[in-house]
């Protein structure tokens, strides 16, 4: 699952980091470990951060914790896409592409479609050697230094430690 949730999020990381020429971000998101918190997105962070000479920082929610402007954001779209198709009812569409890019002319808010051959993509960039980072569930926070070095918190008010990673 986390090549999947890396394919949802390689078009927004590419937009911020090549055309916004960003050099850090931060990825705010709960805790999944079977999604983000696990050696798959430890090394996809890593790659990111080293590739473009970037720091790159993933912070972990707990469940149900709210995530301020990305829930907010979320939400404003669902109800966009519940206002769109209630006063069109007979508009259908083949591709969800369509619906999408139809979408987006009403919106500034960037939005980004991906099949499943985006997410063979991103499976094909993932080490299939990758060992497990001890300590990885306990983290509450990730970063990854444009070095390659790449430390966790477990705490926010912690110090950041040097995490071991075999890749």
């Amino acid at each position: 699952m986390a090549d999947a949730a890396w394919c949802s999020i390689k078009d927004l990381l590419d937009y911020l980091i090549i055309d916004q020429q960003k050099k850090r971000i931060d990825i705010i998101s709960d805790s999944p470990s079977s999604q983000y918190r696990n050696k798959t997105s430890i090394y996809m962070l890593n790659q990111y951060a080293t590739k473009h000479a970037i720091i790159m920082r993933w912070i972990f929610l707990e469940c149900r914790h709210g995530k301020g402007v990305a829930d907010a954001i979320s939400a404003q779209m669902k109800r966009k896409m519940d206002k769109y198709i209630s006063f069109n009812p007979t508009k259908s569409y083949e591709k969800t592409s369509d619906f999408v890019h139809e979408i987006q002319n009403s919106t500034s808010i960037k939005l980004f479609t991906y099949d499943q051959s985006h997410v063979d993509e991103i499976r094909k960039q993932i080490l299939h050697t990758l060992q497990t980072v001890k300590g990885t569930a306990e983290l509450h926070e990730i970063i990854a230094e444009p070095t390659g070095l790449v430390f966790g918190k477990k705490t926010s008010d912690q110090p950041q430690v040097q995490l071991r990673l075999r890749f």
